[in-house]
């Protein structure tokens, strides 16, 4: 058997020019973990899903501070200095990231082990009627979930009504 009879010709490519966050939709929308870096016709590189996780700036500048407990990174362009990226711009952008910011209510919902338990709290919420601003799981030492869920509304009841017919634990205090 020779590669060409198992290579994927349908290729998803991309330039040196692309920036990151086309490089992600495009990995996302087209269920691809490799991008072919082309200059005009000649290949100049391959880039991973793995790669573009990693070059995340805000995420890897959170890692990198928390890691190395640096309050502020410089940030470059070529060797040149343009910016600098502090504690307080990143804790800004989780807040903004989380909703927070807004009129809303945090609902602490534990999801356990079960792989669909996400999913299936989603819908729960969904049919419902409730709006979903912002949804983040943590994992305790244990391997037990759990979801932290921004929902736009200040009175949770509705929410936590629905949760707890489906039998979710829900914790609070929830309005914010």
């Amino acid at each position: 058997m020779l590669v060409q009879d198992i290579m994927n010709a349908g290729l998803v490519t991309v330039t040196p020019r692309t920036s990151l966050p086309d490089a992600v939709t495009l990995t996302r929308e087209r269920g691809t973990r490799h991008l072919p870096v082309l200059d005009g016709d000649t290949l100049a590189g391959i880039v991973s899903d793995r790669d573009l996780k990693r070059a995340s700036p805000v995420e890897e500048a959170a890692r990198l501070m928390v890691k190395e407990k640096i309050s502020a990174l410089p940030v470059t362009d070529a060797g040149r200095l343009v910016g600098i990226v502090t504690e307080t711009d990143v804790m800004q952008l989780f807040v903004r990231a989380l909703g927070a910011g807004e009129p809303s209510s945090r609902l602490d919902v534990l999801l356990g082990r079960e792989r669909t338990a996400l999913a299936d709290m989603v819908t729960t919420l969904e049919q419902a009627g409730v709006p979903i601003s912002s949804i983040m799981t943590l994992v305790d030492s244990r391997g037990s979930r759990e979801a932290i869920v921004r929902i736009a509304t200040i009175n949770p009841n509705a929410a936590v009504r629905a949760l707890e017919a489906k039998g979710y634990a829900v914790r609070g205090p929830w309005s914010t």
